[in-house]
């Protein structure tokens, strides 16, 4: 608590003394003469207008050649895109007539195939009535040979 009394009392005549000191040479910086450049910041100015300007005079050429390459590069791509895109609307326009065209097999398919099975069931239905036919008129030829 002693401290930081001691260190606001410091704190007060500091200030107190940079104002004393200001209003003393108040006075001496009034009979100064007046300086307009004092900084010569109207030489800064023009010599840093100056030396951007040839810089970016001498510059300009790898400016316009970067620009030129980014430029045709971003062409390329934008023409890949479209080339892309136009590769997707013609197989869009492809599917439907494909998909038509694949579904109408699809079911003409199915129906070849089960009349193909229905007549492969047919022909093994009358083979297996002919070896039992053939079977039956072994048996009585059989029957008639034992019988004479």
């Amino acid at each position: 608590m002693n401290f930081e009394i001691i260190a606001e009392i410091i704190l007060a005549v500091s200030f107190l003394g940079i104002i004393g000191i200001v209003f003393r040479k108040i006075p001496h910086i009034k009979d100064l003469p007046h300086k307009e450049d004092f900084l010569r910041t109207k030489k800064i100015k023009e010599k840093i207008k100056e030396t951007t300007i040839e810089y970016w005079t001498e510059k300009m050429g790898e400016v316009k050649i970067f620009l030129q390459k980014f430029l045709l590069k971003t062409r390329v791509l934008f023409m890949k895109a479209d080339n892309r895109a136009v590769a997707l609307l013609h197989k869009l326009t492809e599917t439907p007539e494909k998909s038509k065209t694949t579904v109408d097999d699809y079911w003409k398919g199915l129906k070849t195939s089960i009349a193909s099975a229905k007549i492969k069931t047919r022909r093994r239905k009358v083979k297996s009535q002919e070896q039992e036919l053939q079977k039956e008129t072994e048996e009585e030829i059989e029957e008639e040979e034992k019988e004479i």
